[in-house]
């Protein structure tokens, strides 16, 4: 059996890392904190930056486009409630997203900031 070690990983012509294309790995993801008046990034990856539209709704920038639209996105707000793209608002740039949670018995749903925000992004990129 053989170890491959490596410290750096570089591109072919060794001046910047590697990118990821075809592989089965999340191409983006971030984690923010929506409870002030600026989405405030804690973690990420190919994420740019997020910007907060109105309560509960939010929109994902990617540094690097995906390739198209197509991708997958999934998610979650703090411990247990769940986020949901708006209207397929999705374009190879970034996704609006809407964050709420379901209470009563009708099962009303009410657009909210939560404290921990966390969306990853699968797909290929541009």
């Amino acid at each position: 059996m053989s170890d491959i070690r490596a410290d750096t990983i570089s591109d072919s012509a060794g001046t910047g890392p590697i990118t990821l294309t075809k592989q089965m790995a999340a191409k983006a993801w971030v984690n923010y904190n929506n409870t002030t008046p600026t989405a405030t990034i804690t973690g990420s990856f190919n994420i740019s930056s997020v910007t907060d539209t109105a309560n509960g709704r939010f929109r994902t920038n990617f540094t690097n486009n995906m390739s198209d639209s197509t991708y997958c996105c999934s998610g979650m707000v703090d411990d247990y409630h769940i986020t949901s793209d708006t209207n397929n608002d999705k374009t190879v740039t970034g996704e609006a997203h809407l964050c709420f949670y379901v209470s009563g018995t009708a099962g009303q749903r009410t657009e909210y900031n939560f404290d921990r925000n966390c969306v990853s992004y699968h797909g290929d990129l541009a």
